[in-house]
């Protein structure tokens, strides 16, 4: 079929993952769609990547290998795009795979039902747990994807790694990976396509991609500031994407309410950590971030699904500074429960 012989670029960043870039590299060597141009971009690993990568490009006409200084992902993932040849393009991170009929599927999909994008499953698993998303099976036009996805897992429109882009739009439109932040570029990238769409998406329930979660860095890294900032950030970016599709006025409470669940989510999760509340001033630092008027906005007119998650924001917003600090403090000893028992 002809369809069969469209060339697919893979493109594969990697930074120190000597670890899991074999067990990538190998669910991609190995799809039965053969028609791959696979470009690996090493971002100055300082570890064994760059040699297991040469060693693989040896072996397999099709790989290709570009080394360069530590950029971060953003960048190499530009180089990727730059270089690649295919009619269609496809990221994977280094420490993730793909199931052998993933490419194969993706392309009849995005041939057979004359779309834009197509959108698969995804599996999270850590060392304990994993677990599969599935979405709805079924062609849609741009607003009832849009739609649809502020129902569904976040993964549905913020994530690249589990759809199949056209490189035709792409590269026409100059589309690439913001360079200035390290949080919500896949996100960004995505909202810069959709907004080139002409024939709708096509989302498929089978589930193609691994997502490896055992090596993820902890929030406790960045401080409560930087961490929350970032959704506030997002959600702007969010509003002004819909705003220039049109389709921000049936959108807009299903925003304010995906992005205060996130935030109070990740609040919980940040502070829960027993070590973080021992710092006042991070405690602070979060109050005074949620009295700001942009982060006030998110919340008006938005539901917080949780009674936890109400009593958090309630107790920020009121500067409850003990009562908070119990709270989260309860929450950490449950979490040290639950451990124990599980373990």
């Amino acid at each position: 079929m002809k369809k069969m012989n469209k060339i697919v670029s893979v493109i594969i960043p990697v930074f120190n993952r000597e670890k899991y870039i074999k067990r990538c590299i190998e669910s991609v060597i190995t799809q039965t769609y053969k028609h791959l141009e696979i470009i690996i971009i090493n971002d100055g690993s300082n570890d064994d990547t760059l040699k297991i990568c040469l060693e693989y490009e040896k072996q397999d006409s099709r790989i290709t290998v570009i080394d360069k200084p530590n950029e971060g992902v953003s960048v190499a993932r530009n180089i990727g795009i730059f270089n690649s040849t295919g009619e269609y393009i496809l990221f994977v991170d280094s420490d993730d795979y793909i199931s052998s009929k993933m490419v194969e599927e993706l392309v009849d999909d995005i041939s057979e039902q004359e779309v834009d994008i197509v959108i698969c499953g995804v599996s999270r698993f850590d060392k304990k747990n994993r677990y599969n998303v599935r979405y709805r099976r079924g062609k849609y036009t741009l607003s009832e994807y849009l739609t649809y996805s502020f129902d569904g897992d976040i993964s549905i429109i913020d994530s690249i790694v589990n759809k199949i882009y056209k490189t035709k739009i792409i590269k026409e439109n100059t589309l690439e990976f913001l360079k200035e932040t390290n949080f919500g570029e896949d996100l960004m990238f995505n909202y810069d396509y959709f907004k080139n769409i002409n024939n709708g998406v096509y989302i498929s329930e089978e589930v193609h991609y691994n997502v490896d979660l055992t090596d993820t860095h902890s929030l406790s890294r960045k401080t409560s500031k930087e961490v929350f900032s970032n959704y506030v950030y997002i959600y702007y970016k969010t509003i002004g994407f819909l705003k220039e599709v049109e389709l921000l006025h049936e959108n807009i409470i299903k925003t304010k309410t995906k992005y205060s669940n996130i935030i109070i989510s990740n609040v919980f999760s940040y502070f829960s950590q027993g070590n973080v509340l021992s710092n006042k001033d991070e405690i602070e630092k979060l109050f005074d971030f949620f009295q700001n008027e942009n982060v006030i906005e998110i919340f008006k007119d938005g539901k917080l699904y949780k009674s936890r998650y109400k009593i958090i924001y309630y107790l920020i917003r009121n500067k409850k500074y003990k009562s908070f600090k119990l709270l989260m403090y309860f929450a950490t000893s449950i979490k040290k429960i639950k451990t124990i028992i599980k373990n």
